[in-house]
């Protein structure tokens, strides 16, 4: 389902995790990494500045990360989506008095109207039922006759910032964490790579943590 899709369903209700990010429902992992890395790029304090504004949508993008990023916790929430869209309308309609041929007409579009309601459930049903076998055949345990990645191929892995082409930089603070600043600021670490917490910086780069990311370790020039 897609996000201009779940904004018409919800109307002007809070937005989703999903819309936070900018992705669809049934965007992959890797795609709602990719948005909430930008999004952490987008609002870093330490790049456009302190704002109330920034500091709460990064503190949204964030939460969302922390929930669609582990796969136990989107499936609940997925659920718990599927359950407050399908609930019935509050507010009892009111109905006047009516003879044989209305309740024929009225039946009918009661019918049309269920018939209308069942078919979108029953496509969410079956999309979030692929969801959940595609990440189940995905997280399944790794068998004895498989071989796990070993440390070298964890490093070569890598996306450094040379191969995006933008050059970053950081500084670090009095507890020792790294905030990103330009590179003009004396005293700035070049940053090589970002990385996840079980991966390896590159040669000559050493693994340093900054304050704004939940996951992710920064690799800077080794001094």
């Amino acid at each position: 389902m897609s996000v201009a899709r779940c904004r018409r369903d919800r109307g002007a209700a809070t937005p989703t995790h999903y819309e936070r990010l900018g992705v669809a429902e049934s965007a992959p992992i890797e795609q709602i990494r990719r948005a909430h890395r930008e999004q952490v790029r987008l609002l870093h304090p330490d790049l456009v500045g302190p704002s109330d504004s920034h500091r709460a949508r990064l503190q949204q993008a964030n939460e969302a990360w922390a929930v669609l990023g582990d796969a136990a916790k989107r499936r609940a929430y997925d659920a718990q989506l599927l359950r407050r869209r399908s609930e019935p309308d509050a507010a009892p309609r009111h109905r006047r008095p009516v003879d044989d041929a209305d309740e024929v007409a009225y039946t009918d579009s009661r019918g049309l109207a269920v018939a209308l309601r069942v078919l979108p459930m029953a496509l969410v049903l079956g999309t979030l039922a692929v969801i959940f076998l595609v990440t189940a055949y995905a997280v399944r345990p790794v068998s004895e006759n498989q071989v796990t990645e070993s440390p070298t191929t964890l490093a070569n892995s890598v996306v450094t910032t040379a191969d995006n082409g933008i050059e970053q930089c950081a500084i670090e603070d009095a507890q020792g964490m790294l905030s990103l600043v330009s590179c003009a600021v004396p005293g700035a670490e070049r940053v090589v790579a970002e990385i996840e917490a079980d991966q390896i910086c590159p040669e000559g780069s050493q693994a340093r943590r900054d304050r704004n990311l939940l996951s992710s370790v920064l690799c800077v020039e080794a001094s």
